[in-house]
């Protein structure tokens, strides 16, 4: 028995923890009441890098909405992936919208703050004690990966005390702000640098202003000398005098990707890297 570790349903039992998933059945939103209401239908796609994209999640309409029973999301609830795929974990933020869980999330909500610490919760999910925990049970029916919520109420949390509970998910909270701040600039200094690229690059505006006789705006001197002061005409269409039109393979050596072997994929870290299309997950294979 792991030290100071409850399990999910004795803790629900005691009144300070709350577990449920999605309706499933006859009172799950029909297909005719999707699109349009004011309630957020959250579903295992919608959660994102801890995050919940609400503003890309279905609606579902009042109606749908008056028969649903179980699944109500509510602020600060730490969301939890159950069926197909497991374990993606997301926060929902105070100032959230009205939401409910589709049948492949389950909502964790804390209900004594002065047992358990929400913050620390969101924490301890994420830890290789609770995920080794899920990862046991996900494969024990014949269906996709699922995690039931009768399991997840067999699962069991280490809870420190209270006061290292709030260090912790201080701690980690302040470090995740940070992290999430850094992502919003980069994502800043990724769309400048795209206006950037197709003011310069594709809509020539250097090269229209120096035509016009007029000050190019944003251009620094040092670079200004690169682009002339005309156009001329190409297979492309006009671009500037001087440069040319070509196509890529002239310029670049292009080498086309394999994918190894599905037995040599692995998340333990050994091997390299291997990077699929737009995405920043990797998985390693053996050198």
């Amino acid at each position: 028995m792991i030290e100071n570790a409850f399990k999910v349903a004795d803790l629900e039992e005691r009144g300070w923890l709350r577990v449920e998933d999605g309706n499933h059945g006859e009172y799950r939103p029909r297909q005719e009441e999707f699109g349009f209401g004011a309630t957020r239908f959250i579903r295992a796609a919608d959660l994102d890098g801890g995050r919940v994209r609400f503003e890309t999640a279905e609606l579902i309409n009042d109606v749908a909405r008056a028969r649903i029973r179980k699944g109500i999301g509510a602020p600060g609830d730490i969301l939890f992936s159950h069926k197909g795929t497991v374990g993606k974990l997301a926060c929902v933020p105070l100032n959230a919208p009205p939401f409910v869980c589709s049948p492949q999330t389950t909502f964790w909500r804390t209900l004594d703050e002065s047992k358990i610490d929400r913050s620390f919760l969101y924490y301890y999910l994420q830890s290789e004690e609770f995920v080794e925990q899920w990862q046991c049970r996900k494969g024990e029916t014949d269906m996709a990966d699922y995690v039931s919520l009768t399991a997840q109420r067999e699962l069991t949390l280490r809870l420190p005390d209270i006061g290292i509970q709030k260090a912790v998910g201080f701690l980690l909270s302040a470090l995740d702000y940070k992290i999430e701040l850094n992502r919003k600039m980069n994502h800043t200094l990724e769309e400048l640098a795209a206006a950037l690229f197709k003011s310069w690059f594709m809509d020539f505006d250097p090269v229209v202003a120096k035509r016009g006789g007029k000050k190019s705006v944003g251009v620094p001197a040092s670079v200004l000398p690169l682009f002339p002061d005309h156009f001329e005409d190409s297979e492309l269409g006009p671009i500037p005098k001087g440069w040319k039109a070509s196509r890529l393979g002239e310029n670049f050596n292009i080498t086309m990707g394999q994918s190894p072997p599905g037995s040599t994929y692995n998340e333990k870290g050994d091997g390299l890297p291997f990077y699929q299309g737009r995405t920043d997950f990797g998985f390693r294979f053996p050198t």
